[in-house]
């Protein structure tokens, strides 16, 4: 049995995340729909980078599709970061967020969040 299920919500709007992952995302949000609706602890991981998924308009609705789920399930706002830079090369694959800096603080994204219902991990 599985206890807890370690989730990444990237981007709530679908052509944001077409943008940034490549892919649609109505199979992961329709996935997590139907895991909250069977019960198990779920943790949703959220990596924040700055000018992509960071607005005030992508926390919302973060929070509203969170908060929309039959139970109840924390986030984990996480910081965007390069540790994966190197890997992208050995893979001979470009990585595209060279120009992109670490967020500074994350307290208002996390303000925001609750202001909308959420319940943040606390690290």
């Amino acid at each position: 049995m599985i206890d807890l299920f370690l989730y990444d919500l990237k981007a709530i709007d679908p052509e944001k995340h077409r943008r940034l992952c490549g892919i649609d995302n109505e199979p992961i949000l329709n996935n997590a729909r139907r895991l909250s609706s069977t019960g198990p602890q779920i943790m949703f991981r959220t990596p924040l980078i700055p000018g992509y998924n960071d607005s005030a308009e992508d926390l919302a609705l973060l929070g509203a599709f969170v908060t929309s789920l039959p139970n109840t399930h924390p986030v984990e706002l996480m910081p965007y970061h390069r540790i994966g830079c190197g890997k992208y090369e050995t893979l001979g694959m470009s990585y595209t967020l060279h120009e992109v800096d670490p967020p500074e603080d994350l307290g208002g994204y996390r303000e925001a969040l609750i202001e909308a219902g959420v319940t943040l991990v606390e690290r």
